[in-house]
């Protein structure tokens, strides 16, 4: 069975300025446990949805932010600033408010994908 690989261009120039524990990753070499992603925002397990009940449940990923507020990624194109937006805080839904509106920029990103900045309202 043949690994496939990640191609990299210029490994000695790239290890020379990246840590190598990154640069393994890259080449699919080592534990992906062993690469310490500092800085990296991971997705909370917290919910979004259209409404307070949460009937409606927003299809995205939640980012909370130190300041209290939130970046929520979603394939939805329907979200304008100043719209209102509950997220599960504490198991409760709390009322938000979008403050700005992206499109996303990522690899795996759709052409509807929203990067949503929601601040307490």
């Amino acid at each position: 069975m043949k690994t496939l690989k990640t191609w990299v261009e210029d490994e000695d120039l790239i290890r020379s300025n990246v840590d190598d524990r990154v640069v393994d990753r890259m080449l699919q070499l080592g534990a992906a446990t062993g690469l310490e992603r500092r800085g990296i925002a991971r997705a909370s397990r917290q919910r979004a949805s259209y409404d307070r009940e949460g009937r409606y449940p927003l299809d995205g990923k939640v980012f909370p932010h130190a300041d209290g507020s939130f970046l929520v990624v979603a394939a939805e194109d329907m979200f304008r600033p100043g719209d209102p937006i509950y997220i599960e805080v504490q198991g409760h839904p709390r009322a938000f408010v979008v403050g700005a509106v992206r499109p996303g920029t990522r690899v795996g990103d759709t052409p509807l994908t929203r990067v949503l900045t929601v601040r307490p309202r």
